[in-house]
């Protein structure tokens, strides 16, 4: 809620000084964001400001979102306010950076529910790592059955580093279900790769990440 006698823009203006002051710090949740003083400098760039919540407000973004990609992101100052702030390019590139976070989050949920599975069936069949549980998966043939179901992603595939070389030596039919990833290999393994970056800080090691699941599901199961 906004304080007394505050406009909508003049807080939108107080948001951006914030993080235009903090930026990249990892503390800000402990910053004096209601000790800063933004009126003057609201004063200054009223014309932006004011557009910049019309427009925001006509299509439901989110305004301290944008505000932060604006500096964060696009690494623009108080100097390009009058330029770049309300300009369709710098709106375009946010509602891009939006679509782009969204298909990194459904990457990421992806990955998981395929180690999930894995991790679950696993377990059905008495098999304690993931590593061993592919390998029964490629000595029956039901590495396609998996794909193709959907109980493994292709972005679970493109996470482990040497499976490009594998697929070559898989069953015809596994390799026909494959043979996209086998060709665009570099772009899936970077998708999954940013994106689990971007949730967890470090880079995804498939097998270590199911690992984990198969020890905390039979720890919880006491099996």
């Amino acid at each position: 809620m906004l304080e007394e006698n505050i406009s909508e823009a003049q807080n939108a203006a107080r948001i951006f000084m914030f993080y235009a002051q903090f930026k990249n710090t990892s503390q800000q949740f402990k910053l004096p964001f209601k000790k800063i003083r933004a009126k003057s400098f609201y004063i200054k760039h009223k014309k932006e400001f004011d557009k910049l919540v019309l427009i925001f407000n006509k299509y439901r973004l989110d305004l301290t979102k944008y505000i932060r990609f604006f500096i964060e992101v696009l690494d623009k100052r108080e100097k390009d306010l009058k330029t770049d702030l309300v300009s369709n390019a710098s709106i375009t590139k946010y509602i891009d950076w939006l679509k782009l976070l969204d298909k990194q989050d459904k990457v990421y949920k992806w990955f998981v529910k395929s180690a999930k599975n894995i991790a679950e069936d696993s377990i059905k069949l008495g098999y304690f790592s993931a590593k061993d549980f592919l390998r029964y998966l490629i000595s029956n043939k039901k590495i396609a059955e998996y794909f193709v179901t959907g109980r493994i992603s292709v972005y679970y595939f493109a996470a482990i580093p040497n499976f490009k070389k594998i697929i070559p030596k898989l069953d015809r039919f596994a390799k026909a279900e494959l043979m996209k990833l086998y060709d665009r290999f570099e772009l899936y393994n970077n998708e999954i790769t940013t994106a689990f970056m971007r949730k967890t800080n470090y880079k995804a090691n498939p097998i270590k990440f199911t690992d984990e699941l198969i020890y905390k599901l039979r720890s919880s199961r006491q099996v």
